[in-house]
C-alpha cells in the first residue's frame, strides 16, 4: 500500500500460508499472483516403516499397519492372527487343549482352551484345627475313593496300621506343642498328584498340669461354658481368671465351690489362659480355647 505510513502487519506474500475456504485442500499458501490456493488432499499412510506406506498421501488416515500388529486372516482354523514381515497376514493353526499349568492335563502345545483341564486334590481335610499334645485326633479328606492317598504329619504320629498310606481317614496323635500340620497327596488314576494342607495350632497338655494339683477342666476347647472340677484338689482354689493374648484379664469368677462353672459365651474365640490362685498362694495356670 503506497499511501500507508505506518506498517499494520497485514502483510502477506508468495509461500505465506493462508486459507482457501476449500476443505478438499490442504497446505493453503499464496502463490506468485498473490491468490490463495492449496493442494488436494490425498488421504493415505503416512508411515514410511509401515507395511502400506503411501508416498503419494499428504494426509494419515489411520489406515498404517505393520509387521507384528493384528489382523484377520480369514481362516477359522488360526489364531494370533499378524502381519509377517512380508506384510502378509497370517494366524498360527489352532491347537486345542488345556491351558491351565496347574491342572492334570495341561498341554503346553495348546493355544486354544477347550475346558478340558481337570484336577486332583481340591478336596478338604477335617478334624480338629486346634490340638493338645498327647490326645489323639480324627483328620478326614473327602477325596475320590478310587484315587490314591498318603498322608504326612508334622508335630504327631499316625495311629493304626495305615500309617497314613491308602486310606481317607486317619487317627494322629500329637506330641509337640506349637505349629503342627496334617497333609494329604492325592493321585489320581492317570498319575496326577497334589497335596491339601491342614496347620494345627497345639496347645500345651492343660489337662495334665491340672491333674498336678488335683483339678480337671473340661471341655476344652470350649464354646460358652467351662467347668472346674476341684473336688480332689490338694489345695482349695479361691479365685479364677481368664487372660488373653495380650496379657489382659478379660474375666474373674470366685472359687466359691468344688465345682465351678465358667460362662465364656460371650468372649471371642481364641486362645486364653486359665488362672487358678489357690489357698496357699500358689497359681496354676491352663491354656484355654474357646472355638465355636
Amino acid at each position: 500500500n503506497n499511501e500507508a505510513t505506518v506498517d499494520d502487519g497485514s502483510c502477506y506474500g508468495d509461500g505465506d500460508s493462508c486459507d482457501d475456504g476449500d476443505e478438499t485442500t490442504v497446505f493453503d499458501v499464496y502463490n506468485a499472483e498473490c491468490e490463495c490456493a492449496g493442494v488436494p488432499v490425498v488421504l493415505g499412510c503416512l508411515d514410511e516403516a509401515a507395511c502400506n506406506f503411501d508416498l503419494e498421501a499428504n494426509v494419515d488416515d489411520g489406515s498404517c499397519y505393520s509387521a507384528g500388529d493384528a489382523c484377520e486372516d480369514g481362516d477359522e482354523e488360526t489364531v494370533f492372527d499378524a502381519y509377517n514381515e512380508n506384510c502378509q497376514c497370517e494366524g498360527v493353526p489352532i491347537v486345542l487343549g488345556c491351558l491351565d499349568e496347574t491342572a492334570c492335563n495341561f498341554d503346553s502345545e495348546a493355544n486354544v482352551d477347550d475346558t478340558s483341564c481337570f484336577y486332583v486334590a481340591q478336596g478338604m481335610i477335617t478334624g480338629a484345627e486346634t490340638a493338645t499334645d498327647m490326645t489323639t485326633e480324627s483328620y478326614t479328606y473327602n477325596g475320590d475313593a478310587a484315587h490314591n492317598y498318603t498322608w504326612s504329619v508334622s508335630g504327631g504320629l499316625f495311629q493304626g496300621e495305615s500309617s497314613g498310606t491308602g486310606v481317607l481317614s486317619v487317627e494322629v496323635l500329637w506330641s509337640a506343642t506349637g505349629n503342627g500340620s496334617v497333609s494329604v497327596t492325592e493321585t489320581d488314576t492317570t498319575g496326577c498328584s497334589g497335596d491339601v494342607v491342614l496347620e494345627v495350632n497345639l496347645l500345651v497338655n492343660s489337662v495334665s498340669e491340672l491333674q498336678l494339683v488335683g483339678m480337671v477342666m473340661f471341655p476344652n476347647p470350649a464354646k460358652d461354658i467351662l467347668t472346674l472340677s476341684a473336688q480332689d484338689a490338694i489345695h482349695k482354689p479361691e479365685w479364677l481368671d481368664l487372660v488373653d493374648l495380650r496379657g489382659q484379664i478379660v474375666r474373674t469368677w470366685p472359687a466359691l465351690d468344688t465345682r465351678i462353672t465358667l460362662d465364656v459365651q460371650d468372649l471371642a474365640v481364641g486362645t486364653y489362659t486359665l488362672r487358678v490362685g489357690m489357698e496357699n498362694g500358689t497359681i496354676a495356670t491352663a491354656p484355654v480355647v474357646i472355638q465355636r
